[in-house]
C-alpha cells in the first residue's frame, strides 16, 4: 500500500501509530481501547481491574487533536487535515495531560474519591516519563501543576470536542464506577499491618502507584509494538505457558535419577524432600537456610514448581546478585525443564551479561522486556530497578512479579541502603499481590530484625522451610576454621609460601581476596615460587579485571583440573564465592564479614570427598579496605565476633560457622549499620541535608516543610512523595564505572575491529550487546591510569566506545593498570 493515502475518511482519522510496511494506520481510539482491556488484564491479579481500565482508556486523549495528528502524519509522511508538512521533534506534542486533567477534574467533583483522584492522574500524566513528582524537594507542587496547565497547549477542550459519543459515554460510565475507588481501599487496607506506622503506609501507598503504573505502561507499549509488528504479536506468549503440572513431572523426573553415594547427598535429598513438603502451604514468606553446598539451586526449584501448580501462581522469579550465578543456574535449570525440541522457551535470562547469541526465540528481546517467560532468571539490580529506578522500561515488569514465586538467592548480598525499602516491598508482594518470596541462603540476614521494627519483615509471618538450622549445619559441616589472624598480618610472600606448602600437601588450594591488587600480588609471588621450585602445580588467577567470557573459560580450567585430581591452585577476589561450584580441598581466606567468609567455606570439601577441609583466615599487611566499606564493616564486626568465640565457643555451639554465629553476626552488623538502611542520599543529590531516598518515597517531610514555609499551610494531597527525583537519584549499584572493551580471544579482537571499522551512521546496538562478554567495568581512577598509559583508544571518534590495547590485558591476570606487557602473555590486538 503507498505511504500517500487519499482516501478523505482515512485522512481525517486521529491517528495513534502507523506501520510503514503495509502502510496501516492504528486510530486513536482503537489504540485506547486496546490498552484498557490489557491494563485491566494486568491489574486484575491485584483486584485493580478498574482504575487500570479507565487511565487505559483515557492516557492518550490527546492524540486526538489537529496537532498531533498532524505532527504523527507529517513525520510519516502522511497527508496532514491542515495541508501542512511541517516535522516537529519528538515529544513536542503534550498527549499525555489532556487524559489526566480531565481524570483530576472528573473525580475531584465525585465525594468520596480520595485515592483516585490523584492517584490515576498521576499516572496517566506519567506514562511517557516516570512518575513525576507530587511534591518536589523544594516545595513546588508538581502534581497540580501538570492538572493546572494551560489547556491550550494539552489541547483539552478540543480533545472533548472531538470525542465519539460512544467514547465518551464509556469514560463517564467507567469513572462513575463506585468500585473505582472501592477497589483502591480494598487493597490499601489489605496491604496495610498493624506494625505500620504513618510512614510505612504512606510508603505502601507509592508501592502500588507504581504498581499500578506498571500495569498501563506495559500494556500501552504492548499494543503498540504489536501493532508495529504483526509477528510478535502471534508469537507473543502473553502468560499461555506450559502447565506446571508439565514442569514439575520433568524436575521430578530428573531427581529421581540422582543417586546418594555419601552423606552429603543424603542430607542434600532430605533438604529436596523438605521443600516438596513445605510447598503446600499457603503463598507468604519462607526462608530457606541451607548450608553452602546443600543443593538449594534444586530444592529452591522444587519448592516453587509444586507451590507455583499448588497455587496456580503465574511465574517463578529467582532473583540473584551475580550475573555469574544467573548463567550457571540458568543452564542447570533449563537442561531440566526445557527437554522438548519445539516448545517455546521456558527460562528466560534477563541480565546485563546476557550474550544475544543465545536468546531463543527470535523475538526473546521483546518477553524480556516485561519477563512474559514462566521462568525468569534476573538480577537483584534488575529487581531494584523495577520497584525504585528511573526510566519507564524496569518498571514495566513489576506486574509480573504479581502471583508470582519469588526466590532471593544469597539474600545476604542485598545493599544494606536498600533494608528498608526491599523488606516493604517484600511485604507488599506478599499482602497484595498474592506472591511467595523465598529468602534463600547459607547466610540469613536478620531481616526481621532491623530497627524500626515497622520497617522489617515479621518473624512470625516467616515460615521456615528447614526449622532445625543447628542441626542442618553440623549435618553438613566439613570444613574445620583456622583462625591464623590473632595478631599475625601476613605479607604477601609469606603467603604465597603457605599456599604453595598446602598445595603439596592437599593437591588443591584456593585463596580468596578482598582486592584485586591483594590477589594479583599473592597470584605473582606463589608463579614465581613455582618455576623457581619446577612445580607442576596448575596457578590460575580470577578477578573482574577479566572480562566474563575471561572468568568463565578459567573456572572451566580449573574444575578440569580438580577433575583430573591435578594439583592446582586459584587466586581469586571474592568473586567465586557465592553461587560457584566448585571443590577444593584446602581454602585460605582474607578476613572479611562472617558471611563472605562462611561463602568461602562453601567452596571447601564442597562435595564431602573427603573427611574434613581446611579454611584458613588471615589478615594481610598493608591491605587497603578504605574503599570498600561493605567489606570493611564486616571484617571489623568479625574481628570482635572472633574475640567471643574464642573466649566461649560453647555460645556458638563449638563451631564459628554456626547458624548461632552467624545471628550473631548480623545483630552487631545490623546495628552498626543500622542509620544507613533507609538510603541516605549525599548533598549532591540537592534534596537537603539529612534527606534519604526512604522519606522521599513516603511522607516526603522535606518536601512538605518546604511547601509549608511557601504556602503557609500544608498540601492538600494524599500523595505527597518525590517519585522522580527519588528514581534519579537511585542506583542499585555503584554506576561511577564504565565498560572498556578488552581483545581476549579471537572473539574480543573480532568484536573491537568490526566496531572501529563502523562508518558514522552506522549503529553499533548488536555489536555492543556481544562486546558485554568481552569488557571490564573500570572505575574513574582506574580510567586516569590508563589514560596516562595511552592504553584506551576510541573505536570511532566522537563513539565514546573505548577499547584496551592488547599490551594491557594478560592471559593470566586480565587487564594491567600500568605497564605495557612485555611478554607472550599478551593479546595481540
Amino acid at each position: 500500500m503507498s505511504k500517500q493515502i487519499h482516501d478523505k475518511e482515512q485522512t481525517n482519522q486521529f491517528v495513534a501509530h502507523y506501520r510503514r510496511e503495509d502502510g496501516t494506520i492504528q486510530d486513536v481510539w482503537s489504540h485506547l481501547a486496546n490498552v484498557s482491556d490489557r491494563a485491566a488484564a494486568n491489574a486484575s491479579k491485584i483486584s485493580l481491574q478498574e482504575p487500570a481500565s479507565l487511565c487505559g482508556l483515557v492516557h492518550d486523549l490527546g492524540k486526538a487533536s489537529q496537532a498531533f495528528n498532524d505532527y504523527i502524519r507529517s513525520a510519516e509522511g502522511l497527508p496532514t487535515t491542515s495541508g501542512t508538512q511541517q516535522r516537529m521533534g519528538r515529544g513536542s506534542i503534550d498527549h499525555s495531560t489532556a487524559g489526566a486533567q480531565w481524570l483530576y477534574q472528573h473525580l475531584k467533583a465525585m465525594p468520596g474519591n480520595v485515592l483516585s483522584r490523584q492517584l490515576l492522574p498521576l499516572i496517566t500524566a506519567s506514562h511517557h516519563s516516570e512518575l513525576i513528582d507530587c511534591l518536589a524537594p523544594d516545595g513546588e507542587n508538581r502534581f497540580l501543576e501538570r492538572m493546572d496547565k494551560d489547556k491550550l497547549r494539552t489541547h483539552y477542550d478540543e480533545v472533548m470536542t472531538n470525542l465519539p459519543d460512544d467514547f465518551k459515554e464509556k469514560m463517564y460510565l467507567k469513572a462513575a464506577d463506585p468500585a473505582l475507588e472501592q477497589s483502591l481501599h480494598l487493597v490499601i487496607n489489605k496491604v496495610m499491618e498493624a506494625e505500620d506506622d504513618r510512614v510505612t503506609r504512606a510508603f505502601k501507598l507509592g508501592l502500588l502507584t507504581r504498581m499500578l503504573f506498571s500495569t498501563l505502561l506495559d500494556a500501552d507499549r504492548v499494543d503498540t509494538i504489536d501493532h508495529q509488528n504483526p509477528t510478535v504479536a502471534l508469537q507473543r506468549p502473553d502468560g499461555q505457558y506450559i502447565s506446571w503440572i508439565t514442569l514439575t513431572q520433568r524436575l521430578e523426573a530428573t531427581l529421581s535419577q540422582f543417586t546418594v553415594t555419601n552423606d552429603i547427598d543424603r542430607y542434600r535429598q532430605q533438604v529436596s524432600e523438605r521443600c516438596r513438603e513445605m510447598a503446600t502451604q499457603e503463598p507468604g514468606v519462607f526462608r530457606l537456610t541451607v548450608p553452602t553446598g546443600g543443593g538449594k539451586t534444586l530444592a529452591s526449584l522444587r519448592f516453587a514448581l509444586h507451590h507455583a501448580q499448588q497455587h496456580q501462581m503465574d511465574r517463578i522469579i529467582y532473583v540473584v546478585p551475580y550475573t555469574a550465578i544467573i548463567d550457571q543456574n540458568a543452564r542447570t535449570i533449563r537442561n531440566i525443564l526445557e527437554t522438548e525440541a519445539g516448545e517455546p522457551a521456558i527460562v528466560m535470562e534477563h541480565h546485563s551479561n546476557l550474550d544475544p547469541r543465545r536468546e531463543v526465540p527470535d523475538n526473546d528481546h521483546f518477553w524480556t522486556q516485561n519477563w512474559d517467560a514462566p521462568v525468569v532468571l534476573t538480577t537483584m539490580v534488575q529487581f531494584l530497578e523495577s520497584f525504585f529506578g528511573s526510566g519507564t522500561g524496569p518498571v514495566r515488569r513489576l506486574h509480573q512479579m504479581t502471583r508470582a514465586v519469588i526466590i532471593f538467592d544469597e539474600i545476604q548480598s542485598l545493599p544494606v541502603r536498600c533494608t528498608h525499602m526491599v523488606n516493604l516491598a517484600i511485604r507488599f508482594l506478599v499482602k497484595a499481590c498474592h506472591s511467595t518470596v523465598v529468602l534463600c541462603t547459607a547466610t540469613q540476614p536478620l531481616l526481621e530484625a532491623v530497627q524500626p521494627a515497622s520497617r522489617a519483615l515479621s518473624s512470625k509471618a516467616i515460615s521456615e522451610i528447614t526449622p532445625d538450622v543447628k542441626a542442618l549445619f553440623q549435618q553438613f559441616k566439613r570444613v574445620k576454621v583456622n583462625d591464623e589472624t590473632h595478631g599475625n598480618y601476613w605479607t604477601h610472600e609469606v603467603l604465597a609460601g603457605k599456599i604453595m606448602t598446602a598445595a603439596e600437601t592437599t593437591a588443591s588450594v584456593l585463596a580468596i581476596f578482598n582486592t584485586k591488587k591483594d590477589a594479583a600480588l599473592v597470584y605473582d609471588a606463589v608463579d614465581d615460587i613455582r618455576n623457581e621450585t619446577g612445580s607442576e602445580t596448575k596457578v590460575f588467577h580470577l578477578s573482574t579485571h577479566m572480562c566474563p567470557a575471561h572468568r568463565r573459560q578459567i573456572l572451566e580450567d580449573v574444575n578440569q583440573c580438580l577433575n583430573e585430581k591435578k594439583p592446582v591452585i586459584c587466586i581469586s577476589t571474592q568473586l567465586i564465592e557465592a553461587g560457584v561450584d566448585i571443590d577444593f580441598t584446602t581454602v585460605f581466606r582474607a578476613l572479611a564479614g562472617l558471611d563472605s567468609i562462611q561463602q568461602a567455606a562453601g567452596r571447601c570439601n564442597r562435595h564431602g570427598k573427603i573427611s574434613q577441609g581446611q579454611l584458613f583466615l588471615f589478615q594481610l599487611q598493608n591491605e587497603n579496605l578504605s574503599r570498600l566499606t561493605d567489606i570493611r564493616e564486616g571484617k571489623e564486626v568479625t574481628l570482635r565476633l572472633l574475640n567471643e568465640y574464642h573466649n566461649n565457643p560453647g555460645d556458638f555451639d563449638e563451631d564459628l560457622l554456626s547458624a548461632k554465629a552467624m545471628n550473631r553476626y548480623y545483630e552487631y552488623y545490623f546495628y552498626q549499620r543500622q542509620s544507613e538502611m533507609s538510603y541516605p542520599l549525599p548533598r549532591s543529590a540537592g534534596v537537603g541535608n539529612d534527606s534519604c531516598l526512604f522519606d522521599l518515597l513516603a511522607e516526603n517531610p522535606q518536601a512538605v516543610g518546604a511547601y509549608q514555609r511557601i504556602n503557609g499551610q500544608s498540601p492538600d494531597m494524599l500523595l505527597r512523595q518525590s517519585f522522580q527525583t527519588a528514581a534519579k537519584a537511585f542506583q542499585a549499584i555503584d554506576k561511577s564505572t564504565q565498560g572498556v572493551i578488552v581483545p581476549y580471544g579471537e572473539e574480543g579482537e573480532r568484536i573491537i575491529k568490526s566496531l572501529c571499522g563502523l562508518s558514522p551512521w552506522d549503529s553499533p546496538g548488536e555489536l555492543l550487546k556481544l562486546s558485554q562478554q568481552y569488557a571490564v567495568n573500570c572505575y574513574a581512577h582506574e580510567l586516569n591510569r590508563l589514560v596516562a598509559e595511552g592504553a584506551l583508544h576510541e573505536t570511532t571518534q566522537g563513539s565514546g566506545i573505548y577499547y584496551l590495547n592488547g599490551r594491557h590485558y594478560s592471559r593470566e591476570k586480565g587487564l594491567q593498570l600500568q605497564g605495557a606487557l612485555q611478554t607472550m602473555d599478551t593479546m595481540t590486538f
